[in-house]
């Protein structure tokens, strides 16, 4: 899915006050970005995928995408709700955070509810143990945000994860065990709307940047990135080497490839800001 951008875009209220030069800036970010994610797009195996037909299999696929749904529920909707809360925002910024948590909160309902169709009679509104109580702290994500953080702290806590590879690798694609429904769903809406978060994200990223603050706060994000890449890297593979490849047929090739492509796009990311760190 290729992300376009014209006068359509910028009328949207969050865009308001953009000048020119954010715009062009943005319109090149954009472009060069295109080029990036396709060598990722191009990278994902190719392979025909087929429905669970175990109630092991229904149980494995469902678990995961309900278990993903639940995590951006109630961390991206969670950091959003705080940032609306308890910072002095200008309204285009509220009328974009009011967005953020109806996109998002679409997307987990979404990945929640179609699981449960898809396997009825488990409850995958609650916390599960086979799930967060084995990948998590028992209980469902706490909200990221604490009492005293600040505009920079909820961007440090989105950046990562708004540009990082959702618009070029969709790791729950790679399932070939899978729920065709979910997937479609991913393609058509999911992804249309990071898009507009990306270009939210990145511009509100170089503003910051452009203040009395800003070299602290790309300091920060490169950090943040790299131990993203790390966690990545071991911990999170865990899941993926345990369950995810051996029981849903994910590439193994390509999942282990996956913090070094990550760590590249971070690498893009910084570049673009023109944040002067390696990832």
């Amino acid at each position: 899915m290729e992300t376009t951008i014209d006068e359509r875009v910028f009328s949207r209220p969050w865009f308001h006050g953009v000048a020119d030069d954010g715009k062009r800036w943005l319109t090149d970010v954009l472009i060069a970005e295109a080029k990036d994610r396709r060598h990722y797009n191009e990278a994902m195996p190719r392979f025909r995928s087929r429905p669970p037909e175990t109630d092991a299999e229904r149980d494995l696929l469902c678990g995961a995408w309900a278990y993903r749904g639940r995590g951006e529920l109630a961390g991206i909707c969670g950091a959003s709700a705080y940032a609306i809360a308890h910072f002095p925002l200008d309204l285009p910024t509220l009328s974009f955070l009011y967005d953020h948590i109806a996109d998002e909160s679409h997307h987990a309902v979404e990945m929640i509810e179609r699981a449960g169709r898809a396997n009825p009679g488990k409850k995958y509104w609650d916390a599960d143990p086979d799930w967060e109580g084995r990948w998590g702290n028992g209980r469902l994500r706490a909200l990221p945000m604490k009492e005293g953080q600040s505009w920079t702290d909820y961007l440090l806590f989105m950046l990562p994860i708004e540009t990082g590879a959702g618009l070029g690798i969709r790791p729950y694609d790679l399932f070939q065990i899978q729920l065709k429904e979910l997937v479609e769903f991913s393609e058509d809406r999911i992804h249309g709307d990071e898009a507009q978060h990306f270009m939210f994200f990145m511009l509100s990223a170089r503003r910051l940047l452009q203040t009395a603050d800003g070299g602290e706060f790309g300091a920060r994000l490169a950090a943040l990135y790299r131990k993203n890449v790390r966690t990545l890297a071991t911990e999170r593979m865990k899941m993926w080497d345990e369950l995810l490849i051996p029981k849903l047929g994910a590439d193994p090739t390509f999942v282990h490839n996956i913090p070094e492509m990550r760590r590249r796009r971070y690498q893009f990311i910084l570049d673009s800001l023109e944040i002067e760190e390696k990832v």
